[in-house]
């Protein structure tokens, strides 16, 4: 392994992990299933699990699932898969931070402890994923031009808490500084400069930037190669597509030409199976493009009752759809509206809305596996980064290889490699990724997969 990436959440993973393996570098996804066991040990992987099948691949993504964990939890857990990058024998060259584009979870506590874990001088800080409408300029980080502070995501449970950078960063026990754009836009020697300046302090640093261009993102990313401290690169899946890892001359200016994201040369259509978990505006928006008939949503009274019953007959109807060949959805929700009521019905019977969305979580994770169950799909389609998870673990789904192929910017494509569903063609999405027709197109084309 010669790089290692740490990220709170799965489709934070896979995102970020494409990047890499877009540039051909073989590159694997670990999903330590006990994640997504409400009732077990859901420690993150240890350093020995990194490690664990017979491959050495050349990135490894690990998933901390730590967005909504408490800081300490969240430090804990990013610590110790850091720390796999100090040992004598680990061959990594590259640690790379994947934080949210939007600046949710627990930013600063992370990336402390990846500093701390990796002895690193210098944490390079570029959030901004300008293929996906994130950017950064004097500082404040917008989505689509509208500062976070504007947006749903400061509505989050634990969104961001200014739409400023820099001040985010503050709160870290670091020095900070930020980089405009002015600076950026230098590139070459001159940010090089800048970035070797920051890191032959005698205390580590965090150096934050402005980027709105793709350009921008790969000037950091070569500032920071050139430095001969240990950085640790912290960003989405933006700054990712530029980071170079040592000795597989990657090509740090463009990503392999691209083909078909997937093949559709079939003797046979199947069907495919969507799990959407996250309810963002913009996933929302994505669902109404989706056919009536292929949609089954979940039954608020019969989730909170009884998860794991009304899961599996939600994704029993979602089978009879699969073994026609047809495209079939499981949701919670089609609207704000019913995550409310979803909630409101929660409060009465006594469950906080994380009771509830774990609830809701569960529910979908045994439809699905019930679905993959009753008639194996020819892909998989899902959404929200811890249902996700939950649906890899309820199919033994320890490990994914990501094909370097992606349906759109951040929407990557990827197989599941271990459980009763393994071989199958798995694309993940963040809530706010993607066009308005990309999980209805998404579907159409995993239903044509290669079944042979």
């Amino acid at each position: 392994m010669n790089a290692l990436i740490v990220a709170d959440d799965l489709t934070g993973a896979m995102d970020t992990g494409h990047q890499f393996a877009a540039g051909g570098l073989e590159t694997i996804v670990r999903v330590d299933a006990r994640s997504a066991d409400d009732d077990g040990d859901d420690d993150a992987p240890s350093p020995a699990d990194l490690n664990a099948d017979r491959r050495t691949p050349t990135v490894v993504a690990v998933t901390t699932e730590t967005r909504y964990a408490d800081v300490a939890t969240a430090r804990e857990r990013v610590a110790r898969v850091a720390s796999t990058a100090e040992s004598d024998d680990s061959g990594i060259t590259v640690v790379y931070k994947k934080i949210d584009s939007t600046l949710r979870g627990n930013v600063v506590a992370e990336l402390e402890a990846t500093v701390d874990a990796t002895g690193a001088a210098l944490a390079v800080v570029a959030p901004a994923f300008p293929a996906a409408g994130r950017a950064t300029r004097d500082g404040i980080h917008t989505v689509d031009g509208v500062p976070l502070s504007e947006t749903e995501y400061a509505d989050d449970e634990n969104g961001p808490t200014t739409a400023h950078l820099p001040t985010l960063l503050a709160a870290s026990r670091y020095p900070v500084e930020h980089v405009p754009l002015e600076d950026v836009s230098k590139g070459g020697d001159a940010l090089a400069a800048i970035v070797r300046n920051a890191a032959g302090r005698e205390r580590a640093q965090v150096l934050s930037f402005d980027a709105t261009r793709s350009s921008h993102l790969e000037a950091i990313a070569d500032a920071a190669a050139r430095c001969d401290e240990r950085v640790v690169y912290a960003g989405s899946g933006g700054l990712a597509r530029h980071v170079a890892v040592p000795g597989d001359g990657r090509e740090t200016d463009s990503r392999r030409e691209r083909g078909a994201a997937i093949d559709t040369n079939t003797t046979r259509k199947t069907g495919a199976l969507g799990i959407v978990g996250s309810v963002n505006d913009r996933t929302l928006a994505q669902l109404e493009r989706v056919p009536e008939a292929a949609i089954t949503t979940l039954e608020p009274s019969d989730v909170l009752e009884s998860p794991v019953a009304a899961g599996r007959e939600a994704g029993a109807r979602a089978g009879q759809r699969l073994s026609a060949g047809e495209i079939a959805v499981l949701t919670g929700a089609r609207s704000k509206s019913t995550v409310e009521k979803t909630l409101e019905a929660g409060r009465r019977e006594g469950l906080d809305p994380t009771a509830v969305r774990r609830r809701v979580r569960r529910a979908l994770a045994a439809g699905a596996r019930e679905a993959v169950d009753a008639h194996p799909p020819a892909g998989l389609f899902a959404t929200g980064g811890d249902v996700t998870v939950a649906v890899c673990g309820t199919l033994e789904a320890s490990s994914i290889a990501l094909t370097g192929e992606e349906i759109e910017d951040g929407i990557p494509i990827g197989r599941l490699e271990t459980g009763p569903a393994a071989g199958t063609t798995l694309v993940t999405k963040a809530g706010g990724f993607g066009g308005e027709s990309v999980i209805v197109n998404s579907l159409h084309l995993l239903r044509e997969v290669d079944t042979k």
